[in-house]
């Protein structure tokens, strides 16, 4: 997707008006709806600035989704911090501005990615079932089911392959039938991969814009085919995050392996 360079004059002025920024600047990060861009106040604070051009029904449901589920983390989670929505004047977090709307974010550190070791592979998997067992209530109506968490290139089915038999993970990449193959549904994050994972202290999940209701099966396996190959060898990854996802009580009650769950 072509990155989108420029913030729209509306959404500047809206910004110095609602969140009394004299002066600020930005610089675009990553285009994904409308834009992703630093934005940093002549005073120096630092922030996130997120738009989302002509967005459609799903889309401005999903955010609402994504603010309540921040704030039952904060509440609830210890293992891990997610993101952090900025208030303006008034303490409202979705701005519009003509067929644009737009949110600050707090900026957190984000660590370089590294190579893992045992215990950071086994960190991620502990980190999923924390996330999958003690968010599984959470109920939303601007989340739907999953989406283009299946979709699978030839290269990352080639990865699985070299990790699992076709028939034990095959099922799960087409169109699936949870009650068919009794799969256990519950919250997944749904792109947890390495440049959305940050191992800050706590470690740092962002980018909630695939939150979905799913098997933990599928959110391993995008984990496995999206993680920087070159940052950890699949078979070791995925055996290791079946070791630390077993520290967790969704493996622990169904003495299965996450990819059967």
């Amino acid at each position: 997707m072509a990155m989108s360079t420029t913030v729209p004059s509306g959404v500047l002025e809206a910004i110095q008006d609602r969140y009394g920024f004299s002066e600020f600047s930005t610089e675009p990060i990553y285009s994904y709806y409308g834009g992703v861009f630093d934005l940093i106040t002549r005073e120096g604070q630092s922030y996130i600035l997120k738009i989302a051009r002509d967005p459609d029904t799903y889309k401005l449901e999903h955010l609402k989704a994504e603010i309540e589920f921040c704030s039952i983390v904060k509440e609830k989670i210890t293992a891990f911090v997610t993101q952090s929505y900025i208030p303006d004047k008034e303490g409202i977090i979705i701005q519009k501005s003509d067929s644009v709307v737009f949110y600050l974010l707090q900026k957190h550190e984000i660590i370089e990615k590294k190579l893992l070791s045992a215990y950071d592979q086994q960190s991620i998997g502990k980190l999923m079932s924390i996330f999958h067992t003690n968010l599984k209530s959470f109920d939303h109506p601007g989340i739907g089911g999953t989406s283009w968490m299946r979709e699978v290139e030839a290269d990352q089915y080639a990865m699985l392959l070299s990790v699992l038999p076709e028939e034990q993970f095959a099922p799960y990449i087409s169109p699936l039938d949870y009650t068919g193959l009794n799969l256990t549904k519950t919250l997944i994050h749904g792109d947890w991969h390495d440049g959305n994972m940050s191992f800050t202290d706590p470690p740092f999940l962002f980018d909630l814009d695939t939150l979905s209701y799913g098997s933990p099966a599928e959110e391993i396996a995008r984990t496995l085919t999206h993680w920087d190959a070159g940052l950890v060898p699949v078979k070791q990854f995925y055996d290791n995050l079946l070791i630390g996802y077993g520290e967790g009580s969704c493996y622990k009650k169904s003495n299965k392996s996450p990819a059967l769950l």
